[in-house]
């Protein structure tokens, strides 16, 4: 599952806006790509990106302390590169976006980002696979083994896409920048490399087993750890365990949609698990103690006389894990009366005496009803006469 915002950029849950926008910057400029030699730097920094986009708005943290992720819904930085990110939140730094002088003074000027930029391989695809588990698996952390067909770095050329023994060489149209100046009239733009795609260096004699791409399909089987207490439809990230990218880039992202069988005797609510019990008349009447099954083991449950239909017992801590916090929610058990529809003569017989009793020991909410009931219709027969 995703990390903790909070976790993220280092700080505590009640800490200001404040406090969270220095311990952002910091993480930003330690772990810019273009500053940090961390190989998964590019990763770190989107990541911690997107925990202070959703803590720096007010609204989005409130639904957040309150429903976790699910309660901000997608990722605010999803889809954007490293300079678009900068760019919103460029405040921070000073300046406007790129041309900012604290960036600037930090990464060399917009034009060494763009240059590094261009040098880099391209990030891999993104998956999303789906997997099914029971609710049985919910009760606590699961490993489950998913099959997945996706890019691999070419075992023969690394993933650089060249042949083995062969140099890459700096491209001669950019000189190795990946980007060229073009001029029109009065206005010069800065594109795309035509030659070499942005990246700033071409192959002499292309890798003969993945044509040059650096990557190669393959069958592989990834561990995906299920947390205890997930919930039917959440969506878990994997991080680089997508497409590898191409000529070296980082990997993409592994997504993996979580789906839970019915279960054919509980029904879920949250972290509440929900039992339909039958129950006979004499046991609602008199009360009973019932062995009834959790998910996990075997219970003693206690029916108070006198209980009604739709009465629910509560058992405490009987239910599913906490997905957000410590502790299990409860197992709620719902008591249906249980009425024979083809009794047998000896049954009849039983309730032929039940119902005699029933007339002389009539109890006074029953009382009470018969007699507004005789009431109302007397009124009526007087009024419908007049």
């Amino acid at each position: 599952m995703p990390r903790d915002y909070y976790e993220i950029l280092g700080v505590d849950k009640n800490v200001s806006l404040t406090e969270i926008k220095k311990a952002f910057k910091k993480l930003a400029i330690k772990h810019h790509p273009d500053k940090s030699a961390e190989q998964d730097a590019e990763e770190k920094f989107k990541e911690i990106s997107e925990a202070y986009a959703v803590l720096q708005d007010e609204e989005k943290r409130a639904r957040y302390d309150r429903f976790g992720h699910q309660g901000v819904g997608s990722n605010p930085v999803a889809g954007r590169s490293v300079t678009d990110i900068f760019d919103m939140f460029s405040d921070i730094f000073g300046g406007s976006g790129m041309n900012g002088s604290i960036f600037d003074a930090i990464f060399g000027g917009a034009s060494s980002v763009r240059n590094r930029g261009g040098n880099r391989g391209s990030r891999g695809s993104d998956l999303l696979v789906e997997i099914e588990i029971e609710l049985e698996d919910v009760c606590e952390e699961k490993v489950i083994t998913q099959k997945i067909y996706h890019d691999v770095n070419c075992k023969y050329c690394s993933g650089t896409g060249a042949k083995p023994g062969s140099k890459l060489k700096s491209c001669a149209t950019c000189g190795g920048h990946g980007m060229v100046m073009q001029r029109t009239g009065f206005i010069t733009v800065q594109t795309t490399c035509p030659a070499c795609h942005g990246e700033g260096r071409t192959i002499a004699d292309k890798c003969t087993h993945c044509g040059g791409s650096g990557t190669q399909k393959k069958d592989s089987e990834i561990d995906i750890q299920v947390p205890a207490g997930i919930d039917d439809g959440m969506r878990m990230r994997l991080t680089g365990k997508g497409n590898a990218g191409e000529n070296g880039g980082p990997a993409g992202h592994l997504y993996v949609d979580v789906h839970i069988k019915k279960h054919e005797l509980f029904d879920r609510d949250g972290s509440d698990l929900i039992l339909s019990l039958p129950i006979t008349y004499s046991q609602a009447v008199m009360g009973a103690k019932l062995d009834i099954p959790t998910l996990k083991s075997v219970e003693k449950l206690t029916i108070p006389a006198g209980s009604e239909p739709g009465k629910i017992i509560k058992l405490r801590n009987k239910g599913l894990p906490n997905l957000q916090s410590s502790g299990h929610g409860d197992l709620l058990v719902e008591l249906k009366l249980e009425i024979p529809k083809k009794p047998s003569k000896e049954h009849k017989k039983a309730v032929e005496i039940l119902a005699e009793f029933e007339e002389k020991d009539i109890s006074t909410a029953r009382k009470n009803i018969i007699k507004k009931l005789e009431k109302y219709l007397k009124s009526k027969t007087s009024t419908d006469k007049s």
